[in-house]
C-alpha cells in the first residue's frame, strides 16, 4: 500500500518555512486560500438568505396592509400571552448577543451559559406559541377562519 504526502498544505509549506501570521498576539489569521473563499461563500450565502427573508416578510406585510382595507376583514383576539412570547424573543436576542461577546472574549464559561440559556428561551418561545395557537383554538380561531386569522397563523408559523 502506497501513501501519498500532498505537495501543497495550506498550514504547513513544503519548504519547511513557517508562515507569519502576525497581529502582534492576537488570533492568527489563517493564510488565504481556499479557507477564506469558503467564508466568503458562506457570507454571501447567508446576505442572500437574509435578504430573502427580509423580502418575504416585507411581501407578507404589504399584503397584510393592503387586505385589511376589504369588507371582510374582521379583527380576531390575541391572546395576552402574546406579549409575554415577544419579550421571551426579544431577551434571547440579548443572551444570543451576550454569547458571541463572552466567545470573543474567549470566556468559555460565561459562553456556555449564555448559549443555554438562549436556547431555554427559545424552548420557551415555542412552547409559548402552541399554547397561544392553542387559545386561538379554543375561541374558534383557525387558519381558514378569516383573512386575519390567516394573515396571523402565516406570520406567526
Amino acid at each position: 500500500m502506497v501513501s501519498t504526502i500532498p505537495k501543497s498544505n495550506p498550514i504547513i509549506p513544503v519548504d519547511g518555512s513557517s508562515h507569519d501570521f502576525g497581529g502582534g498576539g492576537s488570533r492568527p489569521t489563517p493564510p488565504s486560500g481556499e479557507g477564506s473563499q469558503h467564508f466568503f461563500s458562506r457570507q454571501i450565502a447567508l446576505l442572500f438568505f437574509l435578504a430573502t427573508v427580509t423580502m418575504l416578510f416585507g411581501g407578507m406585510t404589504s399584503a397584510l396592509l393592503i387586505r385589511r382595507a376589504a369588507p371582510d376583514w374582521k379583527p380576531i383576539f390575541f391572546p395576552s400571552l402574546l406579549w409575554l412570547n415577544t419579550g421571551i424573543i426579544l431577551l434571547s436576542s440579548v443572551t444570543l448577543e451576550m454569547s458571541r461577546y463572552a466567545l470573543k472574549r474567549s470566556q468559555l464559561g460565561t459562553y456556555r451559559f449564555f448559549v443555554n440559556f438562549t436556547t431555554l428561551l427559545g424552548i420557551a418561545f415555542l412552547v409559548g406559541q402552541v399554547m397561544a395557537w392553542q387559545q386561538l383554538a379554543a375561541h374558534g380561531i383557525f387558519l381558514p377562519t378569516s383573512p386575519h386569522s390567516s394573515f396571523f397563523y402565516l406570520l406567526t408559523g
